[in-house]
Order: C-alpha cells, then sequence, then structure tokens
C-alpha cells in the first residue's frame, strides 16, 4: 500500500513560481493574476482552501505543461 502524501505547493510558492509572468522584472506574479488564470484559463482549482490557498502540484505542472509553460 502507498502511503506517499501528495505534494502540496501554497498560494505564495506559486507566486513566486510565476515571477516570469509579473508586469515588472523582480516583482511576484499577483494573487488577482493567479485567479485570472483560474477563471479564464482552467488553472487547477486548489486542493485546500481554508486556512490558506494550497494546490497539488501535480496538478499544476500538469497544467503548466499544456500552457507550454514546461520551462517553469
Amino acid at each position: 500500500m502507498d502511503n506517499e502524501k501528495p505534494k502540496l505547493i501554497s498560494m505564495d510558492s506559486l507566486l513566486i513560481r510565476y515571477s516570469p509572468f509579473a508586469k515588472k522584472d523582480g516583482e511576484n506574479f499577483t494573487k488577482k493574476g493567479l485567479y485570472n488564470w483560474r477563471k479564464n484559463r482552467s488553472y487547477p482549482e486548489p486542493v485546500i482552501t481554508t486556512p490558506r490557498l494550497v494546490w497539488r502540484i501535480a496538478d499544476v505542472e500538469a497544467w503548466e505543461i499544456e500552457q507550454g509553460y514546461d520551462f517553469l
């Protein structure tokens, strides 16, 4: 039986991960930008929503590959 827990990533980590998409160099991506991706670009929904948003890394990486963002 495989008891390996899914690897998770927080909103804060995602905002850093997506800093190449920020409006200005040296800044992080924004929460609003991530929300818009969820609303308009089929970005995966978080698996935990309280007390903070957390995503399954496998879901995030699959979406990135679909978008052609495999360089992240």
